[in-house]
């Protein structure tokens, strides 16, 4: 039984990866059309569409993976199909549950790789595009712990900041506890420096105003307002966003948003697992009534259905119409469903 336990989980690892690749470079070659003038008119263009290129992969594969794995599933239990090695497999007194187990395993570092996928190749390969962008903000607003900052300009050229406001704040009650100002911060290697420091205070039911003159923070206690103001959800660890809306539910209970980003990321690791109980039984009933086209396209099929009802799901989560829990596992539940249907009716 190992030995059949090897054979089909090499054979649709070969077969995901084949779809995988073949998606991957069909739609990094239809990407490549749009840009291939500017592309080849000077060798800076050149190393910007490669640049462009490689950032543009973990998204593709995000977007494939799952269509790849019902593909792979597909075309794996089609082979062994046609060629009666699913026969022979179930007359060995083999259940489909039982030859799905060896992909299953497989699945296991394949959802791992997704995730670090979403949260961390695509954060490495686009962070020279954070670098490009990085200039002259106005008017920027950070917030870190118990503590939110008003900047009116933020140069990352020079790692300096204009005036700006800090205020301290109490959750319980919610009231501002101080108000620090400055006319001018500097980053430095381990601290910032501020000028023109001074502070107001609220204790004892009235407020009190000293001028500090200049100001040295430690580095860890101020924000590092080189980084974009909005949370990137979607591309940020799970534990990073965790910690993240622990942060911003002591302001703002209605963070829908990063709720629903962090449901997604829990739900998007079932989803291959959730393509082969679709795809198995898939197969197993159309194998000898389609063709390998046929089979192709209806395959393809459903993986447009699943990536267009989850965008729908997400966006209604977004707009406050689904609680973001059903909205992150709407379609994946859909899916299992029917997965759980054509399963029951392939015995």
């Amino acid at each position: 039984m190992k030995i059949l336990s090897w054979y089909v989980a090499i054979e649709f690892l070969r077969n995901l990866l084949l779809c995988l690749l073949a998606m991957l470079l069909l739609l990094l070659i239809a990407n490549m059309f749009g840009d291939i003038e500017s592309a080849f008119n000077s060798w800076p263009g050149f190393l910007r569409f490669i640049d462009n290129a490689a950032g543009s992969v973990p998204t593709i594969v995000e977007i494939v993976l799952p269509m790849s794995v019902l593909l792979g599933t597909v075309i794996t239990f089609t082979k062994f199909s046609r060629s009666s090695e699913l026969v022979a497999m179930k007359i060995a007194g083999l259940g489909l549950r039982r030859i799905t187990l060896p992909i299953l395993l497989v699945l296991l570092p394949v959802a791992a790789l997704g995730y670090l996928n979403q949260n961390y190749l695509y954060n490495a390969l686009n962070r020279q595009e954070d670098h490009a962008a990085r200039g002259i903000a106005a008017n920027q607003w950070r917030s870190d712990g118990e503590s939110i900052y008003y900047l009116k300009s933020i140069n990352s050229r020079t790692n300096t900041l204009g005036s700006g406001y800090i205020f301290r704040w109490l959750a319980h009650p919610f009231r501002i506890s101080e108000l620090v100002t400055f006319s001018h911060g500097m980053k430095g290697a381990l601290d910032w420096r501020f000028r023109d420091v001074t502070k107001r205070r609220h204790a004892s039911g009235s407020w009190s105003y000293s001028r500090v003159g200049n100001m040295v923070v430690p580095e860890q206690d101020f924000p590092n307002v080189f980084r974009p103001s909005k949370l990137d959800a979607h591309h940020m660890p799970i534990l990073d966003l965790y910690r993240n809306i622990r942060q911003l539910e002591k302001r703002n209970p209605h963070i829908v948003v990063y709720r629903l980003e962090w449901y997604q990321k829990i739900a998007v690791l079932f989803v291959p697992f959730i393509m082969v109980l679709v795809g198995a039984p898939l197969a197993q009933s159309h194998a000898r009534k389609a063709g390998v086209a046929g089979e192709i396209v209806i395959t393809i099929f459903g993986g447009i259905v699943y990536w267009i009802g989850n965008e729908i799901f997400l966006t209604l989560g977004r707009g406050g119409i689904l609680h973001p829990l059903i909205s992150a596992w709407g379609i994946n539940f859909l899916f299992f469903l029917l997965g759980l249907t054509l399963l029951l009716r392939a015995r």
